[in-house]
């Protein structure tokens, strides 16, 4: 049964096979001598598990929540410095200024999260569906103010692009004439 894929990729036995009730799993040693283990399994749901695997490309899933958890991490650590300070910054926004610390003095590298922040970029719009919920609570408010409401937003969207535009013209300016 476990033939197949042995010389597929070039593995060979290291052991006695080891039976599960959907599965069985046998030691083996890669070409390059390192320890595996080869999973053979009967289930279905488990055949497909490869996609996943491979959606990862390499990558897996403990890196993955390895990367979520120092997100996770670092907004609690936010959240602590606020109520400490009682400051009336929300605990997010002290674990991005954290972050953004974090990088800009070299002890972490953007890549080193890149995986678990994509995923939550990726995810984003669930977490504003609780929020847009919330907004049927007060369709009154909407209905009386919501033209205002809107123009601040669009407004304070607007200056944020723009400042953003200026700041990375700036620093493009800046980092050419350093170059020069």
């Amino acid at each position: 049964m476990s033939e197949p894929y042995l010389s597929r990729w070039r593995l060979r036995r290291d052991g006695a096979a080891i039976e599960t009730p959907h599965a069985r799993l046998w030691p083996v040693l890669t070409a390059a001598g390192k320890p595996a283990m080869l999973k053979i399994s009967s289930e279905t749901e488990e055949q497909n598990s490869h996609r996943l695997l491979r959606w990862w490309d390499g990558d897996g899933a403990a890196r993955l929540l390895a990367e979520l958890a120092v997100l996770l991490a670092l907004y609690l650590l936010g959240c602590l410095i606020a109520a400490w300070l009682a400051w009336p910054i929300p605990g997010g926004v002290i674990g991005m200024a954290l972050l953004l610390m974090g990088f800009a003095l070299g002890w972490v590298k953007p890549a080193a999260l890149q995986m678990g922040a994509g995923l939550l970029m990726a995810e984003m719009l669930l977490f504003f569906i609780p929020a847009l919920m919330s907004l049927l609570d007060y369709g009154a408010l909407l209905r009386d103010d919501g033209w205002r409401i809107l123009l601040v937003i669009a407004a304070s969207t607007l200056m944020v692009m723009l400042l953003t535009a200026f700041t990375v013209e700036l620093a493009v300016r800046l980092r050419r004439s350093h170059e020069a």
